[in-house]
């Protein structure tokens, strides 16, 4: 990230450095025992001596949490910003920065990988990853776009259809492969760039036998390097697809996740249409294809899986998901094309479910599984697939055609999606939590780090800068410094919407008259000017203490 001066305010009294840098991945808030530690002492004077951060340009507003896919047509990327989506994906790691949106929509990275085979089709102990793994291909990527979203793989548990047909699969990997390929590209992509937002691949659905796959990466995880997998966020795929025929065979739909057990696979319709109805048992009728009942229990399955690994207090993001069974509008609904009830999937049926999903993951929260920094929300962003395409998945289509040189068309499930992400812009930063820095009296002096973690709920990008400011009494008063987050810019992301992002001011702060050993409180509040217009003021401090330790004694490893 390239650095610039930019103007501050303090009383020049001692040295407080100040940077900001994005923390990745969610963290638990803890606050210090404000009114218990209020009375330790006066913390002395100090003021921002410098900061460094990037110049200042306008963004245009995006809606965070709507997100729209593209297949391959570059020319269909200024459709972003008709639709007002936030961010969006081309399933690549690049893009055409002269056709890129407009409106600064959040580019996600996809990288594939696939666990390789000999000529008879027997999985290898090896993986192939596109763009390779060197410093002139995905280091150099990862390099200058500081702080972005990298997906590690696509649909990773889906091999080939069984024969006759056979077709290839997407990321056809093992999960025991897939968990040693997501730790050597999470760590590669983290010693280019630790500011970098990491999430495994997503897999097709979220049924009983893909949280298996998940669960055998995870355990295999775990087994091999010690520790659960890191991961900045999580990230699935929202589909209703049988994954094997009424007899128990792996089918040609979603098909059984590599390396889990038929038995607990989703199955196409046996022929009782009762089962169509039935929202708990273990069929997935075409009927069924756009139940909200089923697409609300795919999210709570994940959310929970979530939080029973201890990734409760993480975003979760959806990063695609629509209808795909067809439908030919020129010839009509043939009998292939029909559900079991006799019904198409016509463009008006299309739309209803857009309109169901995008009211639930707008409104769906949950104390026991959401996302605490997002107000208790399941599901932080969403990606419709796709904008406009001409193969049997088209029926999902938001763009009527793909000509670029008429005017944009839009689908009714494309006019419902535009309606619900052109919706009033908010912002609303929360304070997360603050550090617990020690620190040695010596020779009158005494030096503390102290820091912040802010994150931003609301659904649009912050377009201004923003002033922090450190205080060291619970009524903030008493100035410790303040500093100012700059605006975004080509190199800075910035305060992102979604709560998916958070940033860390932090301060190095010297006070030059004696300190007394003992715990010192301070307070830190974000937007402390009141210039960015926020749903809620209410949530913009965090309190913590440091400690200071007489000269000579043995200061522990604080860790954060």
């Amino acid at each position: 990230m390239r650095t610039k001066h930019v103007p501050f305010f303090g009383i020049v009294l001692a040295a407080m450095v100040a940077a900001v840098t994005i923390v990745p991945g969610a963290m638990t808030a803890t606050r210090g025992a404000a009114d218990e530690l209020e009375a330790s002492g006066d913390s002395g004077a100090l003021t921002i001596d410098e900061v460094h951060g990037e110049a200042v340009t306008e963004i245009t507003d995006a809606n965070c949490r709507y997100g729209a896919a593209i297949n391959n047509n570059t020319d269909h990327y200024k459709w972003i910003d008709d639709l007002h989506a936030g961010w969006w994906i081309n399933f690549q790691v690049n893009y055409d920065p002269n056709k890129a949106p407009t409106n600064d929509a959040e580019y996600a990275h996809a990288i594939w990988v696939k666990q390789l085979k000999d000529g008879s089709g027997n999985y290898l102990n090896d993986y192939d990853v596109v763009p390779s793994i060197d410093d002139n291909s995905l280091g150099y990527l990862i390099l200058n776009r500081p702080g972005a979203l990298w997906i590690i793989g696509n649909e990773v548990d889906r091999g080939p259809n069984p024969p006759p047909g056979n077709e290839p699969g997407q990321g056809d990997t093992m999960p025991q492969m897939y968990a040693r390929i997501y730790h050597d590209l999470y760590n590669y992509i983290k010693s280019w760039d630790p500011t970098a937002l990491v999430t495994p691949s997503a897999l097709v659905e979220f049924t009983p036998g893909r949280q298996q796959y998940l669960d055998i990466v995870w355990n295999t995880y775990k087994q091999l390097y010690g520790a659960p997998m890191p991961a900045d966020l999580w990230n699935m795929h929202l589909y209703i697809l049988p994954e094997v025929t009424a007899a128990g065979a792996p089918n040609d739909a979603a098909s059984v996740a590599l390396g889990t057990n038929p038995a607990l696979g989703m199955r196409e319709f046996s022929g009782d249409l009762a089962t169509c109805n039935d929202h708990t048992d273990n069929v997935y009728c075409k009927a069924e294809h756009d139940s909200i009942d089923i697409f609300i229990d795919q999210v709570t399955r994940m959310r929970t899986w979530m939080k029973n690994h201890g990734y409760q207090n993480y975003p979760l993001i959806i990063t695609e998901y629509s209808l795909l069974y067809p439908y030919d509008a020129t010839g009509g609904c043939n009998a292939n094309e029909q559900d079991e009830k006799g019904s198409c999937f016509d463009p008006t049926r299309v739309n209803n479910y857009a309109q169901a999903t995008f009211n639930y993951l707008e409104s769906a929260t949950s104390a026991s599984l959401g996302y605490p920094l997002d107000n208790n929300r399941l599901v932080q962003q969403w990606m419709w697939y796709s904008i406009y395409q001409t193969n049997t998945f088209s029926v999902s289509n938001l763009a009527n055609s793909g000509n670029v040189n008429n005017p944009l068309s839009l689908t009714l499930a494309g006019q419902s999606f535009q309606a619900k992400a052109a919706v009033e812009k908010t912002v609303n930063l929360v304070a997360v939590e603050t550090n617990h820095p020690v620190a040695t009296a010596k020779e009158g002096m005494v030096s503390a780090r102290l820091s912040v973690e802010m994150r931003n709920n609301g659904n649009t990008r912050v377009n201004e800068p923003i002033e922090v400011t450190f205080y060291r009494n619970q009524a903030l008063t008493q100035v410790i410094g303040t500093t100012t987050v700059p605006a975004p810019s080509d190199d800075f992301l910035g305060m992102t919407g979604c709560a998916v992002r958070g940033l860390h001011v932090t301060a190095n702060a010297s006070w030059a008259e004696d300190l007394e050993p003992g715990e010192y409180p301070f307070w830190a509040k974000v937007d402390s000017n009141g210039s960015v217009g926020e749903e809620d003021e209410n949530d913009n401090v965090a309190s913590g203490f440091f400690e200071v330790f007489a000269s000579g004694t043995y200061i522990p490893m604080a860790v954060k």
